[in-house]
């Protein structure tokens, strides 16, 4: 339990970090720190139960995206802003290095298998970033589609 209150405290500071480095302000950091600390939970969660870093990675990309999403439109803001700096935690850093440090080493097989997981995690951030951007437009659209409709029948 301490090391997962340990993960999640040093990946809230870690988003904070790259938010304040890109001038985000206010209010924005304190939606950043909520939502990075939800989706590494969700991460730490689904990675308990699955074992799985590329399914943990997906699901705490969702809840990154989801998060993102709702806390732009509430703030008037870019969801970019919020996005970028929530799902840093999720990005596959560690597998990045051994990746690199295997084809320096010249270790042609651990650095294809390397390779290959942080292309599988990083596939499952950016599909969970667009299922979600893809439902919140779906939402949207239907909702001015059928005011529209309701609009001419007046």
């Amino acid at each position: 339990m301490e090391e997962m209150l340990l993960q999640i405290a040093m990946a809230v500071i870690g988003s904070l970090g790259f938010a304040i480095f890109f001038n985000t302000r206010g209010k924005k950091l304190a939606l950043i720190a909520v939502g990075s600390a939800l989706s590494t939970l969700v991460y730490l969660l689904v990675m308990y139960r699955t074992q799985d870093r590329v399914v943990s990675t997906l699901a705490g990309a969702l809840v990154s995206a989801a998060i993102a999403e709702i806390m732009a439109r509430m703030m008037k803001t870019p969801v970019i802003i919020l996005l970028v700096p929530i799902v840093i935690p999720l990005v596959p850093g560690g597998d990045l290095y051994y990746s690199m440090r295997y084809f320096i080493m010249g270790n042609a097989e651990e650095f294809s298998t390397s390779f290959q997981f942080m292309l599988k995690e990083a596939a499952a951030i950016a599909g969970g970033m667009i299922l979600v951007s893809f439902i919140v437009q779906l939402i949207l659209k239907s909702k001015r589609y059928f005011k529209e409709i309701r609009h001419d029948e007046i």
